[in-house]
């Protein structure tokens, strides 16, 4: 039985076969997708849960190497491996602290020159 059909498939083994068949490190993915290479390694070995927009990213960085399935059937099987943590949830609370911080004076605006500031996507 193909791994795409197994039913009990974790996000461990959608993550790190994918990653196997289009020939990437875990470095190299996380570049891609715009992660620390630690952070990567926490969701594929399942210590947090990604978030879709996160997912996102990981399933096109995967198809970036051409290699493997496309972006949107990498995607389907990372949610279907894992709950995926609440998207709106985590903006709210980074908005709060980062507005905590500007009032405090203590935020150090980190930009990465061409990404946005909040969601790290190209510009």
């Amino acid at each position: 039985m193909a791994a795409a059909e197994h039913p009990r498939e974790s996000l461990y083994d959608a993550m790190r076969w994918s990653r196997l068949a289009a020939r990437m490190t875990q470095d190299e993915v996380a570049q891609r997708a715009q992660l620390s290479k630690r952070g990567y390694q926490f969701i594929e070995y399942g210590d947090r849960r990604g978030r879709r927009s996160t997912l996102e990213r990981i399933a096109e960085a995967l198809a970036s190497s051409g290699r493997g399935d496309p972006a949107d059937v990498l995607l389907k099987r990372f949610l279907a491996a894992a709950p995926v943590a609440p998207e709106s949830v985590y903006r709210e609370r980074v908005e709060r602290r980062r507005m905590r911080r500007l009032r405090k004076g203590r935020y150090v605006l980190k930009t990465m020159q061409g990404y946005c500031p909040m969601c790290r996507r190209p510009l």
